[in-house]
């Protein structure tokens, strides 16, 4: 469970986030949708660390982000069901959930760092 975001649920915050890598999951209508992984998510005032990871679909506001990017956004805290559950999940007997805390509804998203090129 990510501890320091369950202190501040409900709440809207400004973090600050690395961009580590992108990938796929798949969705209802069978379409691969975008993901995003940040990496060391610290609240952008005290610099405390709020997750060590974070995945995001990627919408229009991740769409321009480049991996090894520093950003910081504006997101807020809600907690979700975590694991797997279902009709499904009951019948395999591997229903487990539990509840923990992600962030959601990122927006004024402002580049700090650009990822850095090999030379």
């Amino acid at each position: 469970m990510r501890k320091e975001l369950k202190k501040m649920d409900g709440k809207r915050m400004r973090f600050r986030a690395t961009v580590e890598r992108f990938g796929t999951k798949s969705s209802y209508c069978g379409f691969p949708k975008k993901t995003i992984l940040l990496k060391n998510v610290c609240f952008a005032d005290s610099g405390n660390l709020a997750t060590e990871h974070l995945w995001f679909t990627v919408g229009q506001w991740a769409d321009w982000l480049e991996i090894g990017a520093t950003f910081e956004f504006d997101a807020r805290i809600d907690q979700y069901n975590k694991g797997y559950q279902g009709r499904r999940a009951e019948e395999y007997g591997l229903e487990s959930h539990q509840i923990d805390y992600h962030l959601e509804r990122p927006t004024k998203i402002v580049i700090l760092h650009e990822k850095i090129l090999d030379n």
